[in-house]
């Protein structure tokens, strides 16, 4: 499951979820104004992932719109098979804040739980001031 832990740094929330010597992690942050581009975000993730840039054409093979949800939740899910680590993150921009909510680390782990994480981000309300 997943065992929330106490929330530091620039993270409003965090998750810890642990399985068979494998981990991963959810964060929760959220920024004052339009904190980059969606494309400067997915290559900064995809970075953190040891992953190659993309252009921006590229970008629809990486995300996901849940329009049918208030905010709109912009899904993006990244994957190095090589080393074995992922991302699923969900990007909201309300009231000139961003939020970021990311799943992130052993790709079983992420892949397993990524139905749960949406499910999730789809529960959370956002302060709006």
């Amino acid at each position: 499951g997943w065992k929330e832990l106490p929330a530091s740094g620039i993270r409003l929330a965090y998750f810890k979820i642990e399985k068979q010597y494998k981990n991963a992690e959810i964060s929760i942050t959220s920024f004052p104004g339009k904190t980059g581009d969606l494309l400067s975000n997915i290559n900064r993730w995809r970075g953190q992932l040891q992953l190659e840039p993309i252009l921006l054409n590229d970008i629809s093979t990486f995300t996901e719109i849940i329009k049918n949800h208030s905010p709109e939740l912009t899904i993006v899910r990244l994957k190095n098979k090589a080393t074995k680590q992922a991302t699923t993150a969900a990007l909201v921009q309300i009231k000139g804040n961003s939020w970021f909510i990311k799943l992130t680390g052993n790709s079983t782990i992420v892949s397993e739980e990524d139905s749960r994480f949406i499910n999730f981000v789809k529960t959370l309300q956002f302060n709006e001031n």
